[in-house]
């Protein structure tokens, strides 16, 4: 079984057979002084187009998504183990995010006048300059896009960075990108190593960065920014809690659970990752839980049918198994699941651990796999109490007929009801404490980087 080199460059190996798929070396000090050169290039180009130009653009990189979709799919699949039909889902939401925002861009962009009596004054969003974009590999293709679609409405060229073992997606939406034709480069991948991408954070040309990726490097990377004024967007660690309380509809509580905790294998910063259920309801949730976690099928992730595919890679299975021992070695049990599957793949089953409490590994860490901890409390307060005692504010998700009791409750960024956390492009999208900080898409992810220049004009 080929191992993950993050030493010797950027190494795709696919998590389902642990073969290498491709390799590319890092680049030299040289090739990025070059992609500085080209990135800075194409935001003189974007800063003389016009809007409709911009969103020409995009409409073009819709289309051409939706026209390679089957083969970007099976590119994500390849890459990090995406089960197929979730990576089709995620390549469809990459087209309707450029399309949406060359829809809504102009108007989030468009001058704003407000009036006093002795001045009107004029709010104009207008470009930055290049932005770095330091991707992650969990949603590979959407992340490519993310890195493109709000610069790119704005006038920003972007340098993005692909996780050392996820490169392809990126690189690919440079080919789509370079189908444009255009005079000059407005996108282009940086295959960095960690002191490059440091340099490139210091580096005062560079006018802004969105980092999505581990508690840790958001850190480093947000410290840096402040260092040279960047705006930033950091979309760091999560772990959410679900609260089950006892006027949930238990059924649909329990399938939510089960897409919320084991979607991507569990590979989302947004995931349900802690399960908090009142004990009035707490044995029949965990029934229903159970009934339906033993409906999901692990499996190659180029099946149709599967709906749990590998961890990303063998390291982060691994990763995962020693956070269920330990977990365990505190007093948590082991209600399902929990055992590493033969083979070359990187396959962890479905696991549920119950009897867990805030003094455990799942309050204190994010475990970024396919594993729900589930916790048993007495009342709403205790359950507010659970879901707050983390160090992550990413997302929350409630079941309950009366939500107001409990949402204002919840320190968080992001809360759904009766549903799954999700990011969807309309609205922005970011967490507090240390998940992060900044938001992305809607009105005020895109406005995040732009410079709001206002103009006094007297009466």
């Amino acid at each position: 079984m080929a191992e993950l080199k993050i030493s010797d460059g950027y190494q795709c190996i696919s998590p389902g057979d642990g073969q290498e798929k491709a390799f590319y070396p890092y680049f030299t000090d040289q090739d990025l002084t070059r992609a500085l050169e080209e990135v800075a290039e194409g935001y003189q180009f974007l800063s003389k187009t016009s809007i409709q130009e911009r969103k020409d653009m995009l409409y073009s990189i819709a289309a051409k998504i939706e026209e390679r979709a089957g083969k970007l799919a099976k590119l994500v699949t390849e890459e990090m183990g995406k089960p197929i039909t979730q990576s089709k889902a995620e390549i469809q939401k990459c087209a309707d995010m450029a399309r949406y925002h060359a829809d809504q861009g102009e108007e989030w962009l468009k001058k704003e006048v407000v009036d006093t009596p002795q001045l009107t004054y004029e709010i104009h969003q207008e470009p930055l300059g290049p932005v770095l974009f330091i991707s992650t590999w969990n949603n590979p293709f959407l992340q490519a896009t993310l890195a493109i679609v709000p610069q790119l409405i704005i006038g920003n060229s972007v340098l993005a960075k692909p996780a050392p073992n996820a490169p392809r997606c990126i690189l690919e939406m440079e080919k789509i990108v370079e189908e444009l034709k255009l005079p000059a480069k407005i996108f282009v991948p940086v295959l960095t190593t960690i002191p490059q991408t440091e340099e490139i954070l210091k580096n005062t040309d560079i006018k802004g960065v969105t980092f999505i990726g581990s508690t840790k490097a958001g850190r480093r990377v947000g410290s840096l920014a402040g260092e040279s004024f960047k705006a930033a967007v950091i979309d760091a660690g999560g772990s959410d809690p679900m609260v089950v309380l006892q006027d949930a509809d238990l059924e649909e509580a329990a399938k939510g659970a089960v897409g919320a905790r084991f979607g991507n294998t569990g590979q989302s910063c947004v995931a349900a990752k802690r399960i908090i259920v009142h004990e009035a309801v707490y044995d029949d949730f965990m029934a229903a839980f159970i009934l339906e976690t033993k409906k999901l099928k692990v499996g190659d992730p180029m099946d149709e049918a599967t709906t749990v595919g590998p961890l990303a890679t063998h390291q982060a299975r691994d990763l995962v198994k020693g956070q269920i021992e330990q977990s365990l070695s505190q007093g948590a049990e082991l209600i399902y699941g929990g055992k590493v599957l033969e083979g070359s793949g990187a396959f962890i089953e479905p696991t549920i651990l119950s009897n867990v409490n805030c003094d455990m590994l799942p309050s204190k860490e994010e475990v970024f796999g396919p594993v729900a901890a589930v916790y048993k409390v007495k009342s709403l307060k205790e359950a507010v109490d659970y879901a707050n005692d983390t160090p992550y504010g990413l997302g929350a998700s409630v079941y309950t007929k009366t939500p107001e009791k409990i949402v204002p409750l919840l320190e968080t960024g992001n809360v759904a009801v009766n549903t799954k956390v999700a990011t969807n492009f309309p609205v922005p999208f970011g967490g507090i404490k240390a998940s992060g900080y900044g938001v992305y898409f809607g009105r005020e992810g895109v406005t995040t980087f732009t410079n709001s220049k206002v103009v006094n004009i007297p009466k």
